[in-house]
């Protein structure tokens, strides 16, 4: 501290030493700004998932709106015996083997391919590693 004898840092005494250490302030910076993009490119995994299903069922309720008809609309309603059956199918042991048997549901999916571009290849390599590593 070069004019201050109260123990207080001058703009000038920060300069003098942001200036004698920028070399260690970019090496840190880079580093740091390095491994952060590292992360995001590489070892982070994508945060999302989407899928979807539909049900389609047949029936009056599919017809042609009331409107274009001429007549009120027919108030449809589920039967016992329509819910009873799908809860059948849905819970039914032996329908799922035969879903998972037939479509090989218990068998790994194979692997999936390396993109053709060489900076997405050496992503999905460092993937690769990263998650063996985690494993």
């Amino acid at each position: 501290m070069t004019g201050s004898s109260s123990g207080q840092l001058s703009l000038y005494d920060l300069v003098f030493i942001l200036s004698k250490r920028k070399w260690s302030l970019l090496v840190i910076v880079a580093t740091a700004l390095g491994a952060g993009l590292f992360w995001l490119m590489i070892i982070k995994e994508d945060g999302y998932e989407v899928s979807a299903k539909v049900l389609v069922k047949l029936g009056p309720e599919q017809g042609l709106p009331s409107t274009l008809i001429g007549t009120p609309p027919a108030v449809v309603g589920y039967r016992n015996q329509e819910v009873n059956t799908e809860m059948d199918i849905l819970t039914s042991r032996d329908l799922v083997a035969q879903i998972v048997d037939h479509y090989k549901m218990d068998q790994p999916s194979p692997p999936e391919p390396p993109p053709p571009q060489l900076i997405a290849k050496v992503r999905f390599y460092a993937r690769r590693v990263v998650k063996q590593v985690k494993d």
